[in-house]
C-alpha cells in the first residue's frame, strides 16, 4: 500500500502512455486496412429499370401523321369550289358523326349518298333537319344572352345575375329561372320567398301578481296589486275582478281569483301557512291564463318573429293574423300565418289572393351555432313535391345588414320559477 502512495503519480502516466501506444497501433492498423479497400467495392449495385425504354424515332409527329393517313389532301382552288378560306370568312365545316371519326370535315359533304372525306363513313342531307334551339349564354351566368340584352345587362358581365335590377328583392338569375320580369318591380316571385323565421317564442305578460288584499268573503271586492310594465317603466297598479289590462297590445280582464295554502318556511326548524293567490285573466275569444303570486304569466299562443331578407322589416305575429309585404312600386301581397310548430320550427303561411301556401323552417346559420339564436332559410311552397332552391334573396343597398337577433327559444309550457333578477322594482 505504500508503494501505491508514494508512486501513485508515475503509475498513471504509465497507463496513460500504455493506452496511447495501443490506439497508436489500431490507427496504423486501420491506415493499412483501407488501402486494400477497392473502389469498384465501394460503389452502389445499379438496378434495372422496371418501365420499357422508349425509342425516340418512335416519336416522331411526322411519322405518326403519315402512318394514320387520315388526312385531307391540301390540292389546288378550282373555280367555283366553296371549300376554301381566305382566314376572315372560313368555310362551313361540321363534325364527321362515325364513332371511330369524329373529324372536322366541309359541311357540303352532307349530302344524299355522300361520304365522310377522311373515313368513307355514309353521310346524308340534312337540310331540313330541326334546327337546334339552344340559348347562348356568354358569361355563363344562367341568363341566356338573348334575355340579358332584353332586360339592359350586359351578356358578358356574370356579375350581374347576383343583382336586382329593378329593386323587388330577388337577383336577376332567380327572376329568370321563375319567368319573371327581371326589369319590372311589379313582376316578381312570390313575397313569401325573401321572409325567414328569426325566432318562436310565447311572449311573457309583462306583469306579476305581487299581492292580493281579501276584504270578506266576496271576491269582488278583494283588492288585486300587479307590478306593471308600461312604456318601459314598473308601475304599482291596483285591480278588481272584471277590471280590465292592456298587457302586450292586448285588453285582458280579471276573471277570478283563486288561492291555495302553502307551508312557507320561517327558519330551519318552523314553517308557517300562507295563503298563495292566483288571478285568472283571459283575452277575448281566447283560453284564461292563470297569473299565480310573483310569478311570471305567459301568453297562451305562440309567437313567431317574420323578418323580410330585403327591407328588414320585422314582423311579430300569431296565428290567423295577417301581414302584408312589399309597397306600391313592387305591389302588395298580403298572407295570413296558418300554423306555428315550435317542436318542428316551420310556420305555415297562405297568400291570401290564391290561397298558396309556404313553408318556412329554422336554420342555424354557421356564425350563429354557438349563439341562443335560430335563423331559417327563405320559404319554399309546402305543396311542391320536390320543392326548389330558393332564390337568393338581395337586401337594400341603403339598409346595413342585420345585428343577432335577440333572444332564445321560449319553453312550450310555463316555467316553474322566476328570475328574481327579473322581478319588477
Amino acid at each position: 500500500m505504500g508503494f501505491l502512495k508514494k508512486y501513485y503519480e508515475k503509475i498513471i502516466l504509465a497507463v496513460f502512455l500504455l493506452v496511447f501506444i495501443i490506439s497508436l497501433i489500431l490507427l496504423i492498423l486501420a491506415l493499412n486496412k483501407s488501402h486494400e479497400i477497392k473502389e469498384e467495392e465501394l460503389k452502389f449495385p445499379m438496378k434495372q429499370p422496371e418501365y420499357k425504354m422508349l425509342n425516340p424515332e418512335e416519336l416522331s409527329i411526322q411519322k405518326n401523321f403519315e402512318s394514320e393517313k387520315k388526312w385531307m389532301k391540301v390540292t389546288a382552288r378550282t373555280e367555283g369550289e366553296k371549300d376554301f378560306s381566305d382566314l376572315l370568312a372560313p368555310y362551313q365545316i361540321a363534325r364527321c358523326p362515325s364513332p371511330g371519326c369524329h373529324k372536322l370535315i366541309p359541311r357540303s359533304s352532307f349530302v344524299e349518298n355522300g361520304a365522310c372525306p377522311v373515313c368513307k363513313y355514309p353521310l346524308r342531307n340534312s337540310e331540313g333537319l330541326e334546327k337546334p334551339t339552344a340559348q347562348y349564354d356568354s358569361d355563363e351566368d344562367g341568363i341566356p344572352d338573348t334575355d340579358e340584352i332584353a332586360a339592359g345587362l350586359n351578356p358578358n358581365d356574370p356579375s350581374d345575375a347576383m343583382r336586382d335590377l329593378d329593386k323587388d328583392g330577388f337577383s336577376n338569375v332567380d327572376e329568370f329561372r321563375t319567368k319573371t320580369k327581371i326589369n319590372d318591380p311589379k313582376s316578381h316571385p312570390p313575397f313569401a320567398k325573401r321572409i325567414y323565421i328569426r325566432s318562436i317564442e310565447r311572449n311573457k305578460l309583462p306583469m306579476v301578481l305581487t299581492k292580493v288584499t281579501a276584504h270578506g268573503e266576496d271576491k269582488n271586492t278583494w283588492s288585486i296589486q300587479v307590478e306593471q310594465v308600461i312604456d318601459g317603466r314598473s308601475k304599482t297598479k291596483f285591480y278588481k275582478i272584471n277590471s280590465s289590462m292592456m298587457l302586450n297590445d292586448r285588453r285582458y280582464e280579471i276573471k277570478d281569483i283563486t288561492s291555495e295554502t302553502v307551508d312557507e318556511r320561517v327558519d330551519n326548524k318552523n314553517t308557517r301557512k300562507r295563503n298563495v293567490y292566483t288571478i285568472v285573466i283571459q283575452e277575448e275569444g281566447d283560453k284564461p291564463i292563470k297569473a299565480k303570486e310573483k310569478e311570471d304569466a305567459w301568453e297562451n299562443n305562440e309567437k313567431v318573429k317574420i323578418m323580410d331578407a330585403f327591407t328588414e322589416k320585422e314582423y311579430n305575429l300569431g296565428v290567423t293574423e295577417v301581414f302584408s309585404l312589399g309597397d306600391d312600386r313592387t305591389g302588395e301581397e298580403k298572407y295570413t300565418v296558418k300554423s306555428v310548430d315550435s317542436a318542428k320550427k316551420t310556420v305555415i303561411v297562405r297568400k291570401n289572393d290564391n290561397g298558396v301556401e309556404y313553408e318556412l323552417t329554422q336554420k342555424v346559420l354557421e356564425y350563429e351555432k354557438d349563439a341562443p339564436v335560430v335563423e331559417n332559410v327563405v320559404g319554399t311552397p309546402s305543396t311542391a313535391a320536390n320543392p326548389a332552391m330558393p332564390p337568393d334573396v338581395t337586401r337594400r343597398p341603403d339598409m346595413m345588414p342585420p345585428g343577432m337577433p335577440p333572444g332564445m327559444m321560449p319553453p312550450d309550457i310555463k316555467p316553474p320559477g322566476r328570475d328574481k333578477s327579473q322581478l319588477p322594482k
